[in-house]
């Protein structure tokens, strides 16, 4: 594994890191206000939001493998990356909110604040960062 490869690794952890606890926080909340059901459906909605994270990763380092075989494809790769983790997100949430009836407001807060680890980590993505 390159230089490259080991920095998008110890990246996407440590966004999935940040992503699971602020999704936690989001549930000790929900659970103090609408007991176990929001709770879980918190916990959802940051494993909805760590599934695309995961995919995001996935993604970006099959763009930089694809870089060298077939250059023109690296950006409809970034794109349908970006389409999967919205029909993922949305499946995610039709799944939860439609079919298991799981609370929307918890599954959606959770999601929406576990977004907030992409900033927060960030700074294992400036150059010359090293753990």
């Amino acid at each position: 594994m390159g230089y490259a490869a080991a920095l998008l690794s110890r990246s996407v952890r440590r966004v999935v890191l940040v992503q699971s606890l602020l999704s936690v926080l989001v549930a000790a909340a929900s659970l103090l206000v609408l007991g176990w059901a929001g709770a879980v459906s918190a916990c959802y909605g940051g494993a909805i939001s760590i599934v695309c994270a995961c995919l995001l990763g996935w993604r970006v380092r099959r763009a930089g493998d694809l870089a060298w075989q077939a250059p023109r494809l690296v950006a409809f790769s970034l794109c349908l990356g970006m389409v999967e983790r919205f029909g993922i997100a949305l499946a995610g949430f039709a799944i939860g909110i439609g079919v298991l009836h799981l609370p929307a407001v918890p599954q959606i807060a959770a999601f929406a604040l576990s977004q907030f680890a992409y900033p927060a980590a960030g700074n294992s993505l400036s150059p010359g960062w090293h753990s």
